[in-house]
Order: C-alpha cells, then sequence, then structure tokens
C-alpha cells in the first residue's frame, strides 16, 4: 500500500525549529550549570524522582487513534517535582533524557522522539523561568517553608508548562493534519486539563514528604498512580464517546463535526473537500450466512485498509453498520474518484478470516464542497444519494448529479418519507399468479409491494425493503402488507377466486416473538383462514438466530398459515437446515431455473431439490420462468408449481381480476364437464 502524504513543508519546518529551540534551551542551560550540584542539595531525592520519571515514560496511556498516536503518562508529576527541588540544568536534563529513553524504547521515530523531548524541555523551562524569576524555585525546601507568594508563583509556573506544552502538541498535530490550528488548541488543552493538571499539583507534595522521609514516598506512587489510572478511565471513556469501538474510527458524530471543520477550513482558503461515503455491498449476506462474529472481523479489515491507505490529513469515520465517511480536503470530485477507486480495489481483495477468504465489494458516493453543497447536512445527503446511485449501477463510484431528479432522494429522504407512506396509504400491491404444473391452475398469487411516490411514482421494493429492515419501520411495513394483501384476498374469495397470497417476511419479523400474534389479528380482521395465507422466508434469516426463528415458525404452522422457504439453493446452509424447518413449500431460486436448459449442471440442482423437497413431504415452486421450455421441463422433473413470466408478470389488481376471473370461469366449466362425461 502507497505511504501516506508527506508532511507539509511547514509541519516540517516547525518540527527543526522545536527541536532546534530545545536544543538551544539544553544548552544555554548547561553552558551555565554546575554539574558537582546538579542534583541539588537533596541528591537521593532527585535521583529517585528522576528513576520515577523514567519509569512513567515508559508507561504512558495510549489514549488517541492510532493515526494519530496520543498518549498521555504520570510524568507530570516527577517533572514539575524535579524543578522544585534541583538546579535547572540537573532538572532539564533528567527531563529530556527520560523523555527520550521512553520515545526510543517504544521505537517512535527519532524525530518525533526529538520534537517530543524538545517541547517538554522548554514547556518546563518555562515554569522553571517563573520560579527562578520570582526567587522560588527552593522555598519548598526553605527551613521556614514557603512565603504565601509561592503558591501563586508555583500555579503560575505549572501553567506556562501546561499551557506552552499544549500549544507545542496541539500545533504540530494541527500542522500535520492540516487543520486550523486555535480549534485544536482550544480541544485539546482542555482535554488535558483535566489529568495533567491533576498530576502537576501531586508534585510539591512529593517534594515535601521526600524531604520528610523517602520512606513515605511509595504512598503518594500510589496516590499518583491513582490519578494516573482515573485518568486513563476519564479518557477511554472520552474516546468511546467518540469513537467506534470495534475499529477504532471515528463515529457518525464525530464525523459531522470533522466535516463542518473542513468545510469552515476550505471556505477560509477558498479551497475545496470531498465527503466520500462507503457502503459495503455483499455484507448482510456475510453476517447471515457466516454469522455476526466473521462479519466483524472483516468490518475490521476493511477499516484498516481503509486507514492505512488513506493521508493523514483525511478524515476516516464509521458511520454505522457497514457503512464509512471520508473526508478529503483540497480534493475535487476527480482527485477524489481516483482515492475512491483504489480503495474499491482494496476492499474487493477476499479478507482471510478465520482460515477462510470472506469477498465483499462497496459502492462509493461522492459530494464535493462547494460545488454539491456548502453545509454539512447537504453535503452528507448528497454524497448519499451519489452512493445510493451506485448501489443500484454498474458503475461502483458516483460523483453526486443534480440534474437527475430520481437521484436526489437519498436513503435517509426515502426512509424519512417511509412512515408518512404508510400511514397514508401510499403502498400498493401487485401480484404475481403462480400455477400448479400438473393441472394448469392458478393456486395462489405472491403480493409484491411497491410504493406510490407523490414525486418519485412508483418506487420499486428494492428502493425501501432493504432500508426498512435496518430499522423499526420494518414491523408497520410488514403489517401494513399483510393488511392489503389479506384484504384483497378477502375480496377474491368473496367473488369466488379461491386462491392463496404469499407475503415475505423479514428476518427481523422472524426474530419477533410477537409476530405470530399480529399475523393472527389481521387474519382475524379480514375474516380469512390461516391456510389461506402463505408466509415466504429465506434460508439465511433462519441461521442468524434459529432458536427465536424456530419459535416463531412452529407458532405460524400451529397457527395454519403455509410456511415456504424462499430463493432456496442460494444460502450455505440449505441441507442442513431444510429438515429442520417447519415448512411446506420450498421456492427453487430463478439463479437456477432461468438457465436449466442451457447449463445441464442448473438442471441437475433443479431436479435435486425437487427430489429431496417431496421426500420430506414438501411441495415445490419454481421461480423465475420466463419460457414455455422451461415451463415443460420443469413439469417433466415433476415440479409442483411455477411463477414467472411466461405465466403472468406482477400486476396490479384491477389488471390481475379479470384474467383470475377468466381462468376460474374455464376451470368451473372443465369441471362441469368432467363431471357431466363421468355421470
Amino acid at each position: 500500500m502507497p505511504p501516506r502524504a508527506e508532511r507539509s513543508r511547514l509541519f516540517e519546518w516547525y518540527v527543526r525549529l522545536v527541536c532546534l529551540a530545545g536544543a538551544v534551551t539544553i544548552g544555554a542551560t548547561l553552558v551555565r550549570a554546575d554539574f558537582r550540584t546538579m542534583p541539588g542539595r537533596h541528591p537521593l531525592i532527585f535521583w529517585v524522582l528522576a528513576g520515577c520519571l523514567t519509569l512513567s515514560e515508559l508507561r504512558p496511556i495510549k489514549w488517541l487513534r492510532r493515526s494519530e498516536g496520543g498518549e498521555v503518562t504520570a510524568s507530570w508529576t516527577f517533572a514539575f517535582a524535579l524543578l522544585l527541588v534541583a538546579p535547572p540544568a540537573g532538572a532539564l536534563l533528567c527531563i529530556a533524557a527520560a523523555s527520550l529513553v521512553g520515545d526510543l524504547t517504544s521505537k517512535k521515530p527519532f524525530t518525533r522522539a526529538a520534537f517530543n523531548a524538545a517541547q517538554v524541555t522548554i514547556s518546563l523551562a518555562a515554569g522553571a523561568a517563573v520560579l527562578i524569576g520570582a526567587g522560588q524555585q527552593h522555598a519548598l525546601l526553605n527551613a521556614d517553608g514557603p512565603t504565601f507568594i509561592w503558591l501563586p508563583v508555583a500555579v503560575l509556573a505549572a501553567g506556562a508548562a501546561f499551557i506552552l506544552n499544549g500549544l507545542f502538541t496541539c500545533t504540530v498535530l494541527a500542522l500535520y493534519r492540516d487543520v486550523p490550528v486555535w480549534p485544536m488548541v482550544k480541544v485539546g488543552v482542555w482535554l488535558n486539563l483535566s489529568t495533567d493538571g491533576m498530576l502537576l499539583a501531586l508534585a510539591p507534595i512529593f517534594v515535601v514528604v521526600g524531604e520528610r522521609s523517602l520512606l513515605l514516598l511509595p504512598l503518594l506512587v500510589i496516590t499518583a498512580w491513582a490519578v494516573y489510572r482515573t485518568s486513563n478511565l476519564a479518557l477511554e471513556r472520552q474516546h468511546d464517546a467518540n469513537h467506534d469501538q470495534l475499529t477504532g474510527l471515528s463515529n457518525r458524530r464525530v464525523f459531522r463535526e470533522e466535516v463542518e471543520e473542513a468545510i469552515l477550513h476550505a471556505g477560509r482558503r477558498e479551497q475545496v473537500v470531498a465527503v466520500v461515503l462507503l457502503d459495503l455491498d455483499g455484507f448482510k449476506a456475510v453476517n447471515d450466512q457466516l454469522g455476526h462474529h466473521i462479519g466483524d472481523l472483516v468490518l475490521k479489515e476493511v477499516a484498516t485498509r481503509l486507514d492505512d491507505y488513506r493521508r493523514a490529513t483525511d478524515g476516516l469515520a464509521r458511520l454505522g453498520g457497514d457503512e464509512f465517511g471520508m473526508i478529503l480536503p483540497n480534493d475535487d470530485a476527480e482527485a477524489a474518484t481516483v482515492v475512491a477507486t483504489r480503495l474499491l480495489e482494496l476492499v474487493e481483495q477476499p479478507c482471510v478470516v478465520a482460515g477462510f477468504p470472506v469477498s465483499v465489494s462497496g459502492s462509493f458516493g461522492i459530494a464535493v464542497y462547494p460545488h454539491h453543497g456548502t453545509d454539512v447536512d447537504t453535503l452528507i445527503q448528497h454524497a448519499d444519494v451519489a452512493m445510493y446511485l451506485a448501489k443500484n449501477t454498474e458503475q461502483r463510484v458516483q460523483t453526486y448529479n443534480g440534474d437527475n431528479d430520481r437521484t436526489r432522494r437519498g436513503r435517509f429522504d426515502l426512509l424519512g418519507d417511509l412512515q408518512g407512506a404508510i400511514d397514508a396509504h401510499q403502498l400498493v400491491m401487485h401480484y404475481q399468479p403462480k400455477v400448479d404444473l400438473r393441472t394448469g391452475d392458478v393456486t395462489g398469487v405472491e403480493a409484491l409491494v411497491r410504493w406510490q411516490h407523490p414525486t418519485l411514482g412508483l418506487v420499486p421494493p428494492d428502493e425501501f425493503i432493504g432500508l426498512a429492515e435496518h430499522t423499526d419501520l420494518i414491523e408497520p411495513l410488514t403489517d401494513a402488507v399483510l393488511d392489503l394483501a389479506l384484504a384483497q384476498l378477502s375480496l377474491w374469495h368473496q367473488q369466488g377466486i379461491k386462491l392463496t397470497v404469499a407475503v415475505n417476511g423479514s428476518a427481523r419479523n422472524l426474530h419477533d416473538l410477537s409476530f405470530p400474534g399480529r399475523v393472527e389479528t389481521i387474519l382475524r380482521r379480514h375474516g380469512v383462514d390461516p391456510h389461506w395465507l402463505e408466509l415466504e422466508i429465506t434460508e439465511n434469516t433462519v441461521v442468524t438466530d434459529p432458536v427465536r426463528t424456530a419459535i416463531v415458525l412452529r407458532s405460524l404452522r400451529d397457527m395454519g398459515v403455509q410456511l415456504a422457504i424462499d430463493d432456496f439453493g442460494t444460502g450455505y446452509s440449505s441441507l442442513a437446515h431444510l429438515r429442520q424447518l417447519p415448512v411446506h413449500i420450498v421456492k427453487i431460486d430463478r439463479s437456477f431455473v432461468s438457465d436449466m436448459l442451457v447449463r445441464p449442471e442448473d438442471g441437475v440442482v433443479v431436479r435435486s431439490i425437487i427430489d429431496l423437497a417431496h421426500n420430506l413431504g414438501m411441495t415445490t415452486t419454481a421461480e423465475g420462468v420466463e419460457d414455455s421450455g422451461v415451463l415443460e421441463s420443469l413439469t417433466l422433473s415433476g415440479c409442483d408449481g411455477a411463477q414467472g413470466y411466461v405465466i403472468a408478470r406482477p400486476t396490479p389488481p384491477a389488471d390481475l381480476t379479470p384474467w383470475l376471473r377468466e381462468r376460474f370461469a374455464l376451470r368451473a366449466l372443465a369441471a362441469r364437464a368432467a363431471a357431466a362425461a363421468a355421470s
């Protein structure tokens, strides 16, 4: 993978300048130092504090994202205590050495180690200057103790060291990420105040107790360790509030804040910024078929690939589920497309998890400030619209195009409208007939929902069913579909058109123990006997939560509802689960049916499924039958039923009813003729 982008010249010069200033500070201190008196009047206290300082630098708390590498240590307590107990030369030399040892031991780059040593040396030198200027450096060690002026001077010295160190740290991080310095300083200084501030406050106590008796210092070390651990917990909570716990990336809230910050920064410099949204394709199948544990491993691997590829200035977040967001400062649509295309290649490389490869793909949507939006909500929404278009076309990387009215409606818009659509009765049903291959009679219909949107027209189910399945809207949506389908079925029955109606159930329905009760209520409302209702489920919905699903399916079966396995043959555990499921019908997936005449192996699969289902006491229905040759082959193979374009397309009930009346009338005539012939 390519390395991260090179640091800007300003960043590099800033690092060099701080390192030089740190070296000058140490040099100036050494020139005036007396090496014999470096440890001060209490050498033993000095070396004990120096040892504690070095140990604390070797055990930092890592708390920022891995790309930023931030950390906090307990060293502030011992570093400031050294300033209070020894001459500046000895204290600053020890502080710089401890910082270098800690960083180099943890294998940080030498430049970074030198910068850290320089910044802490300069910061504490400023604190020492305040103490010396006020004549209070060694006031704690005076026989009479400190005067009243010592406390405000000590607070001022600690504040100078703390603020200067915060400025150095936040400035270098802002330059590294190419973001405004001042907002970074405000956030960083405030975040560290509760940790470093508390640690600085312990320093005078160490000095006083050490002078009294070194035997008491272990008690203070325990106190410092408690503060250190408390700081750790506080930082972990802060981290958890801002980051996704699975991948370690920023979460949706932080992503929005970073987009807003990037827009403000780009606006001041008259630059552009691209927002890229990524949604993984095929990830739901990974969760359904292989389990959520494998899905989590895939998400972590994808997050690592994205994080390794991005530049230091790019933002990256997991927005939830299998969706990620990126911020590309100063990238126009063309540059963002290049980045997204490369990321697509990385995402599509198989992830080796649990010892075997798992493949997913991705759809990328791009929106660029200021061309596609000038505020956070608009920019993210338009990137989402572009991503939604990418999921429905062959082009997996799409840039927002406001000229296409249909693509202006993103997934968030559709979800926002869906509840209102249910309440406003905008859902309409189309029905596709199913026939008995032995007699040619129509035995049932499959109910297929459509959304008659007031501005978008007729929205197909693929554009909103999948979205609803990830929210609580799937429950009212399923109830509305059942209500419409059973109302129509009741009307047909009153007209003498006796057939079944099949309705698709989602995984969330089958994991909901209250679902059978809701089905029974709707059946009773329309006066329909349960055996006229056929509920279609996919085998993968059973795999995700087999215990709950089994309970729900048994309740529906005991009620009299017919159960069908939809898209059979496409899952990983078909044969293993089929014999355990309380189902009546197996629907053979169209991917096998449509090519069974040109692909002999598909014909073998279809015939095997038919034989298997019959041996288990189930009937079979073939889906996607589009020509008479396939229909004849299915009949010869012993398939019980079929549906597809060769029989009839999905049709609104107003158009389908005359066709059904004609078929049932012909059936009645044939029955009367057969009865007359028999008599």
